[in-house]
């Protein structure tokens, strides 16, 4: 959300810029969707298909995970979900599937079956330390394995639908539409901001404020320190 501008040094720097998009299966198709990075591994979507590329690697790799299911208007709309932690991966589906891999995308497991929730569309996944975080328009789930899951709610036992992550260290935020949250100690969402200035497609914490992008609005804090 921050503007970056090359120092005067840097614009006279000479460095190599190397392609790194996956390579292309149909080329009337060309670009790359989602992409997450854990240490030197690249994972990229393109045509429905998850590629994975490591610093070195002369071509991107195949994963084996695509997303073929059959395609609506409201299909189309939606984006793969990914959240990589070194060798593992949750890939959650635009068919609502949940897929894990603990090998870098060598295997695959479909962990749907496992979820305490239904629902019809995920919003963001992300890992804090090595629990995993999972957002869908029914309630946000949590996993340190991927096999017990459990429901996150708040003090009076609501779920909120949150849309968008922040992590800072080992404290997870969460935006939704009709506030701001911050996961306690007692994994129960506890309201930071009530205010909802429309839909956030970006959300970061830095020095002690909570940032939302809102999309055709702008930039907004509010002050974690005072909540």
């Amino acid at each position: 959300m921050k503007e970056t501008h090359l120092s005067e040094s840097a614009k006279t720097e000479h460095h190599a810029i190397v392609s790194i998009v996956p390579p292309l299966i149909n080329k009337e198709k060309a670009g790359a969707g989602i992409v997450a990075v854990s240490n030197d591994v690249f994972y990229a979507e393109q045509e429905r298909t998850l590629f994975k590329w490591k610093l070195g690697d002369p071509v991107w790799t195949n994963t084996g995970l695509t997303d073929k299911s059959q395609q609506s208007y409201e299909d189309l709309s939606k984006e793969l979900k990914l959240a990589v932690l070194g060798e593992t991966i949750y890939v959650g589906k635009r068919d609502d599937k949940l897929f894990q891999s603990l090998d870098g995308g060598s295997s695959w497991r479909d962990v749907t079956p496992s979820l305490p929730l239904r629902f019809a569309d995920f919003k963001e996944i992300t890992f804090v330390g090595s629990t995993v975080y999972v957002a869908t328009d029914e309630g946000v789930l949590s996993s340190e394995t991927g096999v017990h899951w459990r429901v996150l709610t708040d003090s009076a036992g609501m779920r909120p639908i949150i849309d968008r992550f922040a992590v800072d260290g080992s404290t997870i935020y969460g935006v939704s539409n009709i506030g701001a949250y911050r996961l306690d100690t007692r994994n129960q969402w506890k309201k930071v901001s009530s205010e909802a200035l429309g839909e956030t497609v970006d959300l970061a914490v830095l020095n002690d404020k909570l940032y939302s992008a809102i999309k055709d609005h702008g930039i907004f804090h509010i002050a974690l320190a005072e909540e």
